[in-house]
């Protein structure tokens, strides 16, 4: 879990729950506009190249990979439903 030891998580910006065997990440930020700002879900993979690749030949599109920070790089994308997603990788 992110920020460790904490009594309040009032005034944190990101929150990261580990619920094994994923983690659970949870921030806020943007204008409240629905459907704009609809929530994403984020999945962390080893490779996002290759994944990305994959997600292409299923028909499935996503954005250029990006790198978000020194440390991760993500490629969006929308379900069928119009629901958003987020595929990242975190540089070791």
């Amino acid at each position: 879990s992110y920020p460790k030891d904490k009594d309040s998580y009032e005034g944190e910006s990101w929150v990261e729950f580990d619920t094994t065997p994923c983690k659970l990440a949870l921030h806020h930020g943007g204008n409240q506009d629905i459907g704009k700002d609809a929530p994403e879900l984020v999945f962390e993979v080893e490779n996002l190249a290759a994944t990305r690749e994959a997600f292409l030949k299923k028909g499935i599109p996503l954005t250029e990979i990006k790198e978000i920070s020194p440390n991760e790089l993500e490629a969006k994308g929308t379900d069928p439903e119009g629901n958003h997603f987020v595929l990242v990788q975190f540089k070791k």
